[in-house]
């Protein structure tokens, strides 16, 4: 979607800076990092990758998330650039069964567990403004605890990096530097 305003070259390159900036913030919060990569794994972009690299799981985006996280994991997207070590650590932290971080547009920039809740994402519709409430209601239904840590935000639409350039302005400079300097780039500074 982000290619109707920077092209696909320009959307691909931001997708890179973005996903470094992810990798480099999970690195530096000692967790540890596995990717989930739809596509060949010896492609150049995810040799490159630090941590360990699997294939993605098939099915929906819903099967996707549970069997990347498991027992007990956070899943990220790579779209979620100003994402900091503490808040990973805090969701690390958590002792609920079912962690999430609400996003800007009512969805999730990441979701994480502690048990096996891979039936709260049955049947879930994605890419909706209810998402988070969604899943809210369906752990409390089925009796699991939840954290909800704090409110990030992710880069879907065009829409989207009108916020994320301001909120670069004010976070401190090592937020998100490779993401900065692609937005530099594309912006001719």
């Amino acid at each position: 979607r982000l290619s109707s305003t920077l092209g696909f070259e320009g959307a691909a390159r931001l997708h890179e800076a973005m996903t470094l900036d992810i990798e480099e913030t999970v690195i530096e919060s000692q967790l540890q990092l596995e990717w989930h990569i739809a596509g060949d794994l010896e492609d150049p972009w995810a040799r490159a990758r630090k941590g360990l690299v699997v294939e993605q799981a098939g099915g929906d985006l819903g099967n996707r998330i549970a069997v990347a996280l498991g027992k007990h994991g956070l899943a990220i997207g790579t779209d979620s650039p100003t994402t900091t070590k503490e808040a990973l650590i805090s969701a690390s932290q958590s002792k609920s069964d079912l962690i999430l971080g609400p996003s800007n547009d009512g969805g999730c920039w990441l979701i994480g567990c502690n048990c096996d809740v891979s039936t709260i994402f049955e049947n879930m519709v994605w890419s909706v403004e209810t998402v988070h409430e969604e899943l809210k209601r369906r752990a409390h239904n089925m009796g699991f605890s939840v954290t909800v840590i704090e409110r990030g935000f992710d880069i879907d639409d065009p829409s989207d990096l009108d916020l994320l350039e301001t909120q670069l302005a004010i976070l401190p400079p090592s937020v998100a530097p490779n993401t900065r300097e692609m937005l530099r780039t594309i912006h001719g500074q």
